[in-house]
């Protein structure tokens, strides 16, 4: 069984102190990265087991709206206005191309399933390997069943937490894009640590192929004077 998807990912990365407009030297950067996805999956009911390719092409930078975003989120909810996005990451090219297998572990009656994950991305957004497992608990369908299985449920909602561990080869949302070199405040790839772990958990509600999806990421350290550092993303897609 083969599908086909698209999805809108937007995520906003920034540095711990939001009130402060100048450049915090050893923290993260300001960036902002706006991806439409493109993918395939194929399914094998049988060994339930999950291929999946992904296009993703977007922007890094001021013209992911980022900047705009968070500051109209804050002023609904009156929080501190973030005051640094001046300094954040240039305008650059994101196409990265990936490729994820996924294997179901457990599963019961389509209210809890676990499975395990690897995944290999390559492009000049992101260059890294992952390996991880899934946890979901809600009403849905299996991801590892067919879709006459699946249809029953036109409205599905979990939450997931997936925790994983990652070989990082670039990472532009740090380093800066690769082709513009005019940011004014990168971290240098001496300082980027190659080996990280990373929970990602989050909400996902899926109605009549639509697909809405948030999330927060807690990794530990990303290069050698940050420290602990939540973010979070929001996603929309839907499949035909």
């Amino acid at each position: 069984m083969v599908k086909f998807g698209l999805a809108l990912e937007n995520n906003g990365y920034t540095p711990n102190h939001i009130d402060n407009s100048r450049i915090q030297y050893g923290d993260r950067p300001y960036a902002g990265v706006i991806l439409l996805k493109t993918f395939l999956t194929a399914v094998n009911t049988h060994t339930h087991e999950r291929v999946s390719t992904t296009l993703n092409t977007g922007l890094i930078g001021p013209w992911a709206g980022d900047e705009d975003m968070q500051k109209d989120i804050h002023h609904w909810i009156h929080y501190t206005q973030p005051l640094g996005w001046g300094n954040q990451i240039k305008n650059d090219i994101a196409l990265d191309y990936q490729v994820n297998y996924e294997k179901e572990l457990i599963t019961w009656n389509n209210y809890f399933c676990l499975s395990s994950f690897a995944t290999a991305r390559v492009g000049t957004l992101s260059t890294k390997a992952t390996a991880g497992a899934i946890a979901m608990l809600g009403n849905f369908y299996s991801p590892f069943c067919s879709d006459k299985q699946g249809s029953a449920k036109k409205f599905q909602f979990y939450v997931y937490d997936f925790p994983s561990i990652s070989v990082i080869g670039y990472d532009a949302t740090l380093q800066g894009g690769l082709f513009n070199r005019s940011n004014v405040y990168t971290i240098p790839g001496k300082d980027i640590n190659r080996i990280t772990f990373v929970d990602r958990w989050g909400i996902v509600i899926i109605f009549k192929g639509l697909y809405f999806e948030y999330y927060e990421s807690g990794p530990t350290q990303e290069f050698s004077t940050s420290v602990y550092h939540k973010s979070g993303g929001l996603q929309i897609g839907f499949g035909f």
